[in-house]
């Protein structure tokens, strides 16, 4: 009875972290996890290095390594069709499927090790009519589910992450540029071009036309975004803040999520223009690739074998501000409201420009004892609604950091 007792006490508090924050499930793995994907809540896929295949039927609560046929040659990305028919591409002329759920596979392409090309993307309209991105300036496509494939050139060297809204418009991301076709990808034409300065890694597509791509360049680090499905794109943020971003997502045309290095995993709720730092509670990680179902339902695959997840839309590291239309001219950070407060105050603060911005709070002795807003924003005057769940009550203080430099403390009284 005590061992039943115990159980669900432990069933009770895994679903009660779920519901609240970035869990990790474990995936019996540490190579690194390169694409995740999910056909709804409880089935999903997950590709990584050493030739990792993992499959879950209960939304991730357990992971299984399948035993796909070839061989450790690292898998870069994952396509799921329906229930059975799942496409999978990687290193050295890596292609292959299953039909029926990963009880049997079908090789499409199995090169050998360090030779020829390898792949890195893929898209698939239906069982049958899909294309593959890569090396060597090509795009492959295929109508009869993989038996054969046609190449078509493309002027880039090697080619990412790709996306279709029909059987004729498609895109995919490479070195610098953002490649569009119009007749199926029989010839493509640049939608984006950087001249080379920026790397795209992963690209994400809403109501089949906002479209949202991040760099991975530490030098150029930007984010840019278009409303009428490529016919352009905009800059919608180039904070030092976002470098090296690899993931994204977007759940709607409002909120996303980008990740990339060093641990760095950012949401936005007014589609793009302002990002707050998620909570992970990982360290040093890199987020390769993000999926959500719904709003709140969604997986990231990291490097080292890590899967998080969330029932809860992801945790910010506080919340999201708002914003009011009024410029602000110079930096400031206001006196909160009510003070002393009991459990919820206001902190209010203005930038003149788009900006990292970060909010401590520490005590008397200098000590940090909370992160109140860590994110990039732009220009305007913001207020945050602060609810301190581990402080007692007392003195304490609370800075703003503009870009890493200190611009201005304050005093706040907690009184529980």
């Amino acid at each position: 009875m005590r061992k039943i007792i115990f159980v669900l006490l432990m069933i009770i508090s895994y679903y009660s972290s779920v519901n609240s924050q970035w869990v990790q499930q474990f995936t019996g793995t540490s190579a690194n996890l390169y694409d995740i994907e999910f056909l709804n809540r409880y089935t999903g896929w997950c590709v990584g290095t050493g030739g990792t295949c993992l499959k879950t039927t209960n939304g991730g609560i357990n992971w299984i390594q399948m035993n796909h046929p070839v061989g450790t040659k690292p898998l870069n990305s994952v396509h799921i069709v329906d229930s059975n028919v799942v496409y999978f591409v990687g290193y050295f002329e890596t292609i292959f499927k299953t039909t029926n759920g990963g009880t049997n596979w079908v090789v499409l392409k199995n090169g050998p090790g360090g030779q020829g090309n390898s792949y890195f993307g893929l898209y698939f309209i239906n069982k049958d009519t899909g294309w593959v991105s890569g090396t060597y300036e090509k795009i492959l496509k295929t109508t009869n589910g993989g038996v054969t494939f046609d190449s078509t050139y493309i002027n880039a060297g090697y080619t990412y992450d790709m996306y279709f809204k029909d059987a004729n418009t498609g895109f995919v991301s490479s070195e610098g540029k953002v490649f569009k076709t119009t007749n199926g990808g029989s010839s493509w034409f640049v939608s984006l071009d950087l001249f080379n300065t920026r790397i795209f890694w992963k690209i994400s597509f809403v109501d089949n036309q906002y479209g949202w791509i991040a760099s991975y360049n530490e030098a150029v680090p930007s984010v840019y975004k278009t409303t009428n499905v490529g016919a352009n794109w905009s800059l919608i943020c180039d904070s030092a803040a976002i470098d090296n971003m690899i993931g994204v997502h977007f759940v709607n045309k409002d909120t996303g999520f980008i990740g990339g290095m060093y641990n760095k995993l950012f949401k936005t709720t007014d589609g793009g223009y302002n990002w707050a730092k998620e909570n992970t509670s990982i360290n040093n990680q890199t987020f390769e690739s993000i999926e959500f179902v719904n709003d709140t339902v969604g997986w990231i695959c990291c490097t080292g074998g890590i899967i998080l997840h969330t029932t809860s839309g992801g945790q910010t590291i506080t919340g999201m501000p708002h914003q009011s239309d009024i410029t602000a001219k110079d930096y400031e950070l206001l006196q909160n409201y009510p003070n002393p407060f009991n459990s919820q105050t206001r902190i209010r603060f203005e930038i003149p420009k788009y900006c990292e911005v970060r909010i401590i709070v520490f005590d008397i002795l200098g000590s940090q004892k909370d992160i109140v807003l860590d994110g990039i924003f732009q220009a305007g005057k913001y207020e945050i609604n602060y609810s301190p769940k581990e402080l007692s009550s007392g003195v304490y203080f609370y800075r703003m950091e503009i870009n890493g430099e200190i611009i201005k403390t304050r005093k706040l009284v907690l009184s529980k």
